[in-house]
């Protein structure tokens, strides 16, 4: 783990798999060739998932407890507030002409809005202003990037 990172993630050992670093910079490449903007990446402070996002996205990766596996909670107010701050995320516009690509868990996204995606699933909410998330595609990792 770089030292920059050392007391802002949570290392529990895992490390990505040469596929799974290959398979994110794909991700991060069907951004830019498909000119998708994008002006923030968001991580859970687990090493784990900050990898994933650095290997799509490079640096800089923001680090939020929001994104943070609900298992990582004792106290039900915080995980309350916390499950709140990931709706929050998915409900408030990125900057104009941009976009905010968050990496989570599928946990916490469980709690949070009541169905627990696969692994690698790319969700796109449109916020618009009403304060609920609006969904406006789900697309497993594959789908994603073969999009034209």
């Amino acid at each position: 783990m770089p030292s920059s990172l050392q007391g802002k993630v949570k290392d529990d050992g895992q490390r990505i798999s040469a596929e799974s670093v290959e398979r994110m910079r794909a991700y991060g490449s069907a951004y830019r060739t498909k000119r998708i903007p994008v002006s923030r990446v968001v991580s859970s402070e687990y090493y784990f998932v900050w990898q994933h996002a650095e290997a799509a996205f490079g640096a800089p990766i923001d680090i939020h407890r929001d994104l943070t596996g609900s298992l990582d909670f004792s106290d039900e107010r915080e995980l309350e507030a916390s499950l709140q701050g990931l709706r929050n995320r998915t409900v408030t516009p990125p900057d104009p002409g941009s976009n905010t690509v968050l990496f989570t868990h599928q946990g916490k996204f469980d709690k949070a809005y009541g169905y627990c995606p696969d692994a690698g699933t790319t969700i796109i909410f449109r916020p618009d202003g009403s304060g609920t998330p609006r969904v406006v595609a789900v697309l497993d990792l594959d789908s994603f990037l073969n999009l034209s």
